[in-house]
C-alpha cells in the first residue's frame, strides 16, 4: 500500500508539473512523460518509487485511456434486468451490476481495461438508477464514475493482495466517492 501511495505522490508532483495533468486530460502524449526538473526529480527519490514503477504505472494508465474501446453504444451490452440486479455482456464476459439507494455495485469490474468502455456501462447503468453526486443534488455522469471504476483498478493492478485489494476488485459507485483519487478513495477505508 506504501509503495502505491507513494507513486501517487510522484504523480502528484508531476502533475503539479503538468505532465500527467496534460495525459488525464485528453492530450494524453507519452512521450512528455518523464521531461521534469530537477528538483522534482530529487523529490521522486527521496519517496523510494523507481523510474521503472513509475512507468509502469503510466504504461497502465495510458493504455486505460488510450487504447480504442470496444463499445460504440450500450446496445452492445446485451442488458437485462432481474429487480435491481443487472447482467450485461462485455468482451464476450458475463458481468452483473446490483443497484442498492444510491449505489452501484459492478462484480469483477477490474475486468473492463477501457475508461471509455467504462463510460458507456456507466451511462447505461445511469439510465436504469441515476446516483446522486456527493452534495446530494446532483447527478454523477458517466465520465466522473468512470473515474472512480479507474481508480479501483488501478489499486486491483499495483496493490499487493490484501484486503483493499480484495475491495478494489468491485467498484461501488456512490455519491461519497465522487471525484477522490486514489489516495482519498482508500484512506477513507483505513
Amino acid at each position: 500500500m506504501k509503495k502505491l501511495i507513494n507513486i501517487v505522490l510522484v504523480l502528484a508532483m508531476l502533475t503539479m508539473a503538468g505532465g500527467l495533468y496534460l495525459i488525464l486530460s485528453g492530450i494524453r502524449n507519452a512521450n512528455d512523460f518523464g521531461e521534469i526538473s530537477n528538483g522534482i526529480t530529487e523529490a521522486i527519490e527521496e519517496t523510494g518509487v523507481q523510474a521503472e514503477d513509475i512507468e509502469t504505472f503510466m504504461g497502465f494508465v495510458v493504455d486505460y485511456t488510450q487504447s480504442d474501446p470496444l463499445l460504440h453504444s450500450a446496445e452492445e451490452l446485451d442488458l437485462s434486468r432481474d429487480g435491481d440486479t443487472v447482467y450485461f455482456t462485455y468482451n464476450g464476459e458475463s458481468f452483473k451490476a446490483v443497484y442498492t439507494p444510491d449505489n452501484w455495485t459492478i462484480y469483477d469490474s477490474y475486468r473492463v481495461r477501457n475508461s471509455k468502455d467504462m463510460a458507456i456501462i456507466c451511462e447505461a447503468l445511469s439510465d436504469i438508477h441515476p446516483i446522486h453526486g456527493n452534495d446530494m443534488v446532483s447527478y454523477r455522469t458517466a465520465d466522473d464514475m468512470a473515474y472512480e471504476w479507474l481508480q479501483h483498478n488501478i489499486a486491483n493492478e499495483f496493490l499487493p493482495d490484501s484486503s483493499y485489494k480484495q475491495s478494489a476488485k468491485d467498484v461501488d459507485l456512490d455519491p461519497y466517492d465522487q471525484g477522490k483519487s486514489l489516495e482519498e478513495l482508500f484512506s477513507s477505508r483505513r
